[in-house]
């Protein structure tokens, strides 16, 4: 009875995201609301990715993170319950899509905005790491274009892979569950052997290689075969500078894809 729920802003592997009211104050947030007896159907890890994401968020008080506000259930049992994840709500697109327009040529994103971003994002992922969290799923889809201020700011949303880990410690610090979006996965993943910090940075590395060019460096791969192939053999593109209008850029991106 907290919030009235608005209209569907998308769907995502373990719900639907639609916007909401909190009564109290009138004011606008995203509502992640999940079907726990239709994920646990769908993936018996679900409650797992879902309790993950709701304590890396409750972690996280980053401006480029979308804020984490609540989450509750409608009911008592966990198994029959809605539940409830209440988010910042971000007034802007999600970079796959501005990517999307772009190479269609209906967006374009200026050097001093790219540059922005970018920065943005990776100031999410030090402090993600500082905190002990690795995101574990970082592409343009997950990155969140804030357009209501001066300048785009960039949000990393969607940690239901994301996983706690002592970052301090050689050897606590890697995980090894395989999870990702394959394109953005780092050959740690792919080879299935434990992975840490350095996974997010490829996968960022991989997203901002395709803000600048509009393909993976990878380029085109058939299947996960054919991806784990070409990583095994080192054959990742690296940037050029003819590539790009900022040089600067080309050993930062290209350090990030180091196979």
């Amino acid at each position: 009875d907290r919030y009235e729920e608005g209209d569907q802003l998308g769907a995502g592997a373990f719900g639907e995201v639609f916007k909401c009211t909190r009564l109290k104050d009138g004011k606008l947030f995203a509502c992640k609301r999940v079907d726990l007896r239709d994920v646990v159907k769908k993936d018996e890890n679900a409650l797992r990715h879902l309790s993950s994401e709701i304590s890396a968020l409750a972690t996280l008080d980053c401006p480029f993170i979308c804020a984490f506000e609540e989450a509750f259930k409608d009911e008592d049992d966990m198994l029959t319950d809605s539940l409830c994840i209440i988010m910042e709500l971000v007034q802007g697109t999600c970079l796959g899509d501005i990517l999307k327009a772009k190479k269609k040529g209906k967006e374009s994103i200026s050097d001093t905005d790219l540059v922005s971003i970018m920065c943005d994002v990776l100031h999410a992922m030090y402090y993600c790491h500082s905190k002990g969290v690795l995101h574990r799923d970082i592409k343009p889809d997950n990155i969140m274009i804030d357009e209501s201020g001066e300048r785009p700011v960039a949000k990393l949303i969607d940690f239901g892979l994301s996983t706690e880990v002592d970052l301090s410690d050689e050897e606590s610090a890697m995980a090894e569950t395989f999870c990702g979006s394959p394109t953005h996965m780092s050959p740690e993943l792919m080879s299935q052997v434990p992975y840490g910090a350095p996974s997010d940075v490829w996968a960022i590395g991989c997203t901002f290689y395709e803000m600048i060019t509009g393909r993976s460096p990878l380029g085109v791969c058939k299947n996960l075969k054919d991806l784990q192939k070409k990583l095994q053999s080192h054959r990742v593109s690296m940037l050029t500078e003819r590539d790009v209008t900022v040089p600067d850029l080309v050993p930062v991106i290209n350090s990030m894809l180091q196979v």
